[in-house]
């Protein structure tokens, strides 16, 4: 199980690291390091605006977030759909491939906890006043609630009754919030020795539970191939993922407002549009990205930070719109089709820059929520023009000449 496990190991570490060049495009990163320094810019105000005493929402606040961030990271079993033949023989020893994938889930939820919790800990210290001690236990006691998570899918993969929806509930939000709140209210010892006391007892119905149940390889492989999607679907926002194979819905009520082939130049905007409409990994990207933007704008108040979201946004959707130009370039009747040269592009470039405007109709929407100034309206919204008129001309122009 030790040299199975190895190989899986590698194997998937492999196809990581193979995605992980497309994930970490030189575009990306320059967003991200936008985002990251705006929201550090943005938390750093936020610190600093914070009362010296105690206000009464910041500690239902970071128990809210300790738990959802408790969410990140599942279990990585690596189970495979073969593997219910071919390792049938071995089922009383999959105990053993599960604990090092035990092991190794823990330690990736250790990095991802831990990084978090770095984040909160200057918001713990000045909103909560938490000494250094009390800080340490209440990272403990994530970590253990992170275990405790695990447990509860391992033991899910012996016994179905954890994996009822209450106990779920329970072992995932319920639980954790209950142990936060005493943690942050009341004492971090006793919340440190209630979850540390919760998990031997789940560790020994877990051994109970190897020797009386039967393995559920049907269970077990529902978790890896849910996990597995959820990885592959945030890949497939940056190139094509084989695994992941979009469903076309047809959508007939929208056909009115759609363009219509009226002459041979409109042909391209008569696809991209129904391509955008019908194909969820496009549709979906688009309004996940446009509801992000506008949720987290209505709540930037600093007008540097609330530019440089909006630029953020605005790129990173026209960004991954780009893909949706080449979408029609492997169907061979666009090569025998007598279409104009360049009608192609510039009916791409009225698509974007419908979508774009779109967007920032809501956009300028959640800022004047928020509250701005007249004046800095007015530099969103010529930040806005700028980032339009940049991702519809040149640019786009040498991304899909690029790529062709």
């Amino acid at each position: 199980m030790n040299d199975l496990w190895s190989v899986r190991l590698k194997k998937y570490q492999q196809i990581l690291l193979r995605y992980s060049k497309f994930v970490l495009n030189d575009h990306f990163v320059l967003a991200l390091l936008f985002f990251t320094g705006g929201l550090g810019l943005g938390y750093s105000n936020f610190l600093k605006s914070l009362p010296s005493t105690i206000v009464w929402w910041s500690r239902p606040l970071i128990v809210i977030i300790l738990v959802l961030v408790l969410q990140l990271g599942s279990l990585v079993s690596l189970l495979e759909k073969p593997d219910t033949v071919f390792l049938l023989p071995l089922e009383n020893k999959m105990f053993f491939f599960l604990k090092y994938a035990f092991r190794y889930s823990f330690s990736a939820g250790v990095i991802i906890q831990s990084l978090c919790f770095l984040v909160a800990v200057p918001f713990l210290g000045r909103g909560i006043h938490l000494t250094i001690i009390e800080i340490f236990l209440l990272w403990l006691t994530q970590l253990l609630l992170k275990a405790l998570y695990l447990e509860r899918l391992l033991l899910s993969g012996y016994n179905d009754y954890f994996d009822r929806w209450w106990i779920k509930l329970l072992f995932e939000f319920i639980g954790p919030l209950v142990v936060l709140l005493v943690a942050v209210y009341l004492s971090g010892w006793v919340a440190l020795l209630v979850v540390f006391s919760t998990l031997i007892v789940v560790h020994w119905q877990l051994r109970k539970a190897v020797v009386h149940y039967v393995f559920r390889w049907n269970r077990m492989l529902q978790l890896e191939d849910h996990r597995l999607r959820s990885l592959y679907r945030f890949i497939n926002l940056f190139t094509d993922v084989p695994q992941i194979k979009g469903k076309v819905y047809r959508f007939k009520l929208l056909d009115t407002y759609l363009p219509q082939i009226k002459t041979p130049k409109n042909i391209f905007k008569f696809l991209y549009w129904r391509s955008l409409v019908r194909k969820g990994e496009y549709s979906s990207l688009y309004l996940r990205l446009t509801l992000l933007g506008c949720t987290i704008l209505m709540f930037i108040s600093n007008s540097i930070l609330a530019l440089l979201l909006t630029a953020l946004f605005l790129y990173l959707i026209g960004f991954q719109l780009f893909p949706l130009y080449h979408d029609y370039d492997d169907i061979v009747f666009m090569h025998i089709y007598p279409l104009q040269e360049g009608k192609q592009l510039i009916n791409f470039r009225q698509v974007l820059r419908t979508l774009l405007v779109i967007t920032s109709i809501f956009l300028f929407g959640a800022s004047i929520i928020a509250g701005h100034s007249i004046v800095e309206l007015l530099e969103i919204a010529g930040i806005i023009i700028l980032m339009i008129v940049f991702l519809t001309g040149n640019f786009l122009t040498k991304r899909a000449v690029k790529n062709t």
